[in-house]
């Protein structure tokens, strides 16, 4: 893993990044509203997206009934066609999460918490972007024809959502910091292989890539805003959990598919900003000490959006 990213800065500098990274999020997505669990330039980019007309899948149709047989695991996804396993793991990657966070919404009460103006802070904001995880890679999936809901988590993936919302923040951010590495970097995985399923298909591929890169956006900005805000301790305790919540998540995420799980495993262990593209980095919440040579004149752009307010 990169080292720069778990040098611990000051105490004023992790208050102000802190700051920083709520002033992105206004600029990036609008106004929250905790009640109705929306934020208005999302809605926005939302609907209009659903409006508008979109390249859908012309190949070897898939039906529902083969994806929905691997989706909720009925045959191990090992064994799935590459798209079908593709698509399934783009399904499945939010469906358990987003109840993780269903729960921990309703447990916190943002809803008070922020009334009559106060400030939110950057967890808040980085929960309530989830939500929107799942309606973008719902858009994805559909592009092929086919739809799925949410999943209920087996007990153990209920116990580790339930006890991490309780956690004290001191010891509760560090272990989010480790699921946020993992998530971005699952997310760059499903973008990937998206460029070698789809290159035939330049429209549909364009299309997939920018629904899979507002997630990965929004799952950089939750890492960076972590590593900017954590002291010294809660760093060295995220990164010394980082290879133990691998192996639970490939256990509990990835238990018939091998292939991902130990894709997952290695792409953690070398966890830098550099695995992606300074494209999806420019609008990325980046502060400045994270960056480095390869992302060149994209700087100023990220130092743009970074201090939007």
């Amino acid at each position: 893993m990169d080292p720069r990213l778990f040098q611990a800065f000051p105490a004023e500098v992790r208050d102000e990044m802190e700051s920083r990274y709520v002033d992105y999020c206004y600029a990036r997505f609008g106004a929250p509203d905790f009640v109705a669990r929306t934020f208005e330039k999302r809605e926005t980019f939302l609907e209009t997206y659903r409006a508008a007309s979109h390249p859908r899948w012309n190949g070897d149709p898939i039906t529902q009934t083969e994806f929905d047989r691997y989706y909720h695991g009925d045959a191990p996804v090992d064994e799935a066609p590459e798209l079908v396993a593709w698509l399934v793991r783009m399904a499945r990657s939010n469906a358990i999460e987003g109840w993780g966070v269903r729960y921990h919404l309703d447990r916190s009460h943002y809803e008070r918490e922020f009334a009559d103006g106060h400030r939110p802070t950057a967890r808040a904001l980085a929960t309530m972007q989830e939500l929107y995880h799942d309606e973008l890679l719902r858009e994805a999936v559909r592009l092929f024809g086919l739809e799925f809901e949410l999943h209920l988590p087996g007990w153990g993936m209920q116990q580790m959502f339930k006890s991490s919302s309780y956690l004290p923040e001191a010891v509760g951010e560090p272990l989010t910091l480790v699921t946020e590495i993992i998530g971005s970097v699952a997310f760059l995985d499903m973008r990937n292989r998206a460029e070698v399923l789809l290159a035939r298909d330049s429209e549909l591929l364009a299309c997939v890539r920018h629904l899979i890169d507002e997630v990965i956006i929004d799952e950089i900005g939750h890492v960076t805003v972590l590593l900017a805000t954590l002291n010294g301790p809660q760093l060295v305790a995220a990164r010394r959990a980082t290879p133990i919540i691998s192996a639970v998540v490939q256990r509990f995420y990835h238990r018939d598919s091998r292939r991902d799980g130990e894709q997952l495993r290695r792409d953690v262990s070398r966890y830098s900003l550099d695995l992606f593209p300074v494209e999806v980095l420019q609008q990325a919440f980046v502060p400045e000490a994270y960056w480095s040579p390869r992302a060149g004149s994209a700087r100023t752009s990220a130092e743009r959006v970074t201090t939007a307010s």
